[in-house]
């Protein structure tokens, strides 16, 4: 019995972390191709104070995109025609796992609205939102990656 990789692409199986050390390695490869392993840590705070427990589908899937885009460490913006076509979730779960991390005190959401194209005064007001976790979403200082 051999154990293969899970992409199907019939090589042998490695472990995460190993292939994440040796994609760390110089290469020309685009980071994609050069990191198919790559993986993030999830603030132990999560288990510990419940919160992992407490969320429904929406609220987990938002929490992992957002764990993934960092987050935690800088404000991050989704743009409404890429999001979906990035993670595959509906704007409804969107909104709803949104809604949820921010009733749990897991995110801040701020609108701030996008420079006019012409400045003219019948231009639609855009406004862009920007999340950001905190709290128990955020890695802890011994926690966060050297």
């Amino acid at each position: 019995m051999t154990i293969l990789d899970e992409s199907g692409n019939n090589t042998e199986y490695q472990l995460p972390s190993t292939s994440f050390a040796k994609t760390q390695l110089p290469s020309t490869e685009t980071a994609a191709a050069k990191n198919p392993h790559l993986y993030f840590k999830v603030p132990s705070a999560l288990w510990t104070g419940g919160y992992i427990q407490a969320l429904s589908g929406p609220g987990l899937v938002m929490l992992l995109i957002l764990l993934a885009e960092r987050a935690g460490e800088k404000a991050v913006w989704f743009g409404t025609k890429e999001f979906p076509a990035r993670y595959f979730i509906s704007a409804g779960t969107r909104t709803k796992g949104t809604k949820e991390l921010q009733a749990l005190s897991l995110l801040t959401t701020l609108s701030v609205p996008l420079p006019q194209p012409n400045g003219d005064v019948f231009d639609p007001r855009r406004r862009r939102y920007l999340y950001r976790l905190n709290g128990a979403a955020v890695l802890s200082q011994n926690e966060q990656q050297p």
